[in-house]
């Protein structure tokens, strides 16, 4: 979906070359991201600072509260293991944000079965043995590629509940869910990039991310903080500015 611009171009866009005065440009930036068939929407508070009269820095904020509310529904069910003797699924995932620190945090519920070899090549489940719960948490951090953020989950945590810690079972089984769990859910943040969709008069600086990290917004939100630059001169940019001013395709100056 095509991107809505909206620029601010008053206290936010200081056109002045006077010596040491700031200039900046401020744009917001909104779209969606289409995830298993779930229409997530997010946005961008993105602005550029003239650092010298031949470097600009980005700086912007992707706001990603609708991925945060809509994961727990994308990720619930989610199928981790599948063996004869065994079903994981998860459930009850959800994702906390606390200043830079972003993890997905819940249970999976893994059902055991009896299994039964019917001959060499083949094994058949039989009756259900037990459910157990896990509890996981696993760290979230962001990458760039090609300008695109990327969701990417780290170092995972998963604990058995009750008795079954204390068996075997279970110490065989943590391993194979912490790995797959990472792997599942991996998959499906990878098919999910967020790549802002910029106004042509900025790509045609071509701009680059450099950092990006998450950060905690407003009421334990999900935030990824972006910042790069743009090697290039001031007054180029002011001009592609004003030019598109002058078309109409910017709003005049007030």
């Amino acid at each position: 979906m095509k991107a809505h611009l909206a620029i601010s171009l008053g206290s936010a866009l200081l056109l002045s070359t006077t010596a040491g005065q700031a200039q900046q440009i401020e744009f917001d930036i909104n779209d969606t991201v289409e995830i298993e068939g779930l229409e997530v929407a997010y946005s961008v508070d993105l602005g550029l600072r003239a650092l010298s009269l031949t470097r600009l820095e980005i700086d912007a904020m992707l706001d990603l509260r609708d991925l945060q509310q809509k994961l727990p529904e994308l990720l619930s069910g989610e199928q981790i293991l599948a063996l004869c003797g065994n079903d994981t699924i998860s459930e009850e995932i959800s994702v906390t944000a606390r200043d830079e620190d972003i993890s997905l945090e819940g249970k999976v519920a893994s059902t055991f079965f009896r299994c039964e070899r019917v001959d060499d090549t083949t094994w058949k489940r039989r009756e259900e043995k037990d459910t157990y719960d896990f509890d996981v948490a696993i760290d979230v951090s962001a990458e760039l590629r090609n300008n695109c953020v990327y969701l990417r989950l780290t170092d995972a945590t998963v604990e058995a509940e009750g008795e079954l810690a204390e068996t075997l079972e279970a110490a065989q089984n943590l391993s194979r869910v912490r790995t797959l769990l990472v792997e599942a859910i991996g998959l499906i943040l990878d098919d999910a990039p967020f790549c802002p969709d910029l106004p042509p008069e900025i790509l045609a600086l071509d701009p680059v991310y450099e950092t990006a990290g998450p950060k905690e917004i407003p009421d334990g939100g999900l935030g990824i903080v972006l910042r790069g630059s743009v090697d290039t001169s001031t007054s180029t940019v002011i001009g592609i500015l004003e030019g598109l001013q002058r078309e109409g395709a910017l709003p005049a100056r007030p």
